[in-house]
């Protein structure tokens, strides 16, 4: 969660955009709650900014639990980059 914060911090600070991947969920199977924690750290980070989020994954469903986390409705499976 530390870790994405502070990408929201710099992508804040820099006006950059941000392109993130569920690191963990498949491999090493971290639970989605962290990543749900970590992808609204990176919210709060960058509200107000003109920071464009990109979330990537090999299905949409990787981040659909993160998202419901966040408020925002299941990415599509087809599409594997969501723009937040």
């Amino acid at each position: 969660v530390t870790q994405y914060r502070a990408l929201g911090q710099l992508a804040a600070a820099t006006g950059m955009d941000l392109h993130l991947t569920a690191v963990g969920i498949g491999a090493f199977k971290n639970p989605s709650e962290i990543l749900g924690k970590a992808l609204e750290a990176v919210l709060e980070e960058i509200k107000g900014t003109d920071v464009h989020l990109y979330l990537h994954a090999y299905v949409g469903g990787t981040w659909n639990d993160a998202l419901a986390t966040c408020g925002y409705p299941p990415a599509s499976v087809s599409a594997p980059t969501v723009e937040l």
